[in-house]
């Protein structure tokens, strides 16, 4: 099932002897990151001769397929869903790229926790699905969803002078009707392969982009309390959380 099984030890800077990938801030030593050989995603046209062309997803959730309709399997382009969007959805008889997936979407769910990697033990925000968020737990990794009209985000309070103070403090936050699908920005890891990434607007999680020639992962990680950390929307090979007072 497993094809490789690599242990990251904390350390000023890790070094994995399999991957040859070195992890400057390093994991939690208790971590065991099991890379798993997928089998290729089908990317083939399943709804037959419908007379008229029609779109679908593929069956790992992350590809949009445009198929003919004359009865051919092979799709006539495919389009892979990009970070800020990963999720092929299908709303009526469209298939399209969604930063968002519904619970119920086995395919998606399967593929979002595929991606995702467990740093430690905690909370995390789903990278893009901001109504999302994954709970790790030793060897136990889960994804929660918000009630209706709620995201995962800090708790947005306001000093005296009116500016938003963002706080470490995050969990399934009321969002008005108009805003309830805003995610901002998600972590993408586009042309950012081995590297760290930060999101907009969120200076306390950071995200490791893990890239391999057979597949791509991404690992959540959070500032200890009372810090932040200094990427300012750049990605770099390295962190540091510094102290936020």
């Amino acid at each position: 099932m497993f094809t490789e099984s690599v242990v990251f030890v904390l350390a000023a800077s890790v070094v994995s002897s399999t991957l040859g990938i070195t992890l400057q801030n390093g994991f939690d030593e208790k971590l065991i990151i099991n890379l798993q050989s997928k089998l290729a995603a089908s990317h083939v046209c399943t709804m037959g001769a419908t007379g008229q062309s029609y779109q679908q997803c593929s069956d790992d959730c992350s590809t949009v397929l445009y198929c003919d309709g004359n009865g051919a399997a092979t799709p006539l382009t495919a389009t892979k869903c990009r970070d800020y969007k990963p999720y092929c959805t299908k709303n009526f008889v469209v298939a399209d790229c969604s930063a968002f997936f519904p619970a119920n979407d086995q395919q998606c769910f399967n593929y979002a926790m595929n991606k995702f990697m467990c740093s430690s033990d905690g909370i995390f925000p789903d990278p893009a699905d901001c109504t999302k968020y994954h709970v790790c737990n030793g060897t136990t990794h889960t994804i929660q969803t918000c009630p209706a009209n709620y995201r995962f985000w800090f708790d947005e309070q306001y000093d005296a002078n009116g500016n938003l103070a963002i706080n470490e403090n995050f969990s399934c936050r009321f969002k008005s009707t108009a805003d309830s699908c805003y995610c901002g920005n998600a972590f993408s890891c586009e042309n950012n392969g081995n590297k760290y990434v930060s999101r907009y607007g969120d200076v306390h999680y950071y995200a490791y982009c893990l890239e391999l020639p057979t597949m791509s992962k991404i690992a959540l990680f959070k500032c200890p309390a009372g810090t932040v950390h200094n990427l300012q929307g750049e990605s770099a090979d390295q962190v540091t959380c510094v102290s936020s007072t």
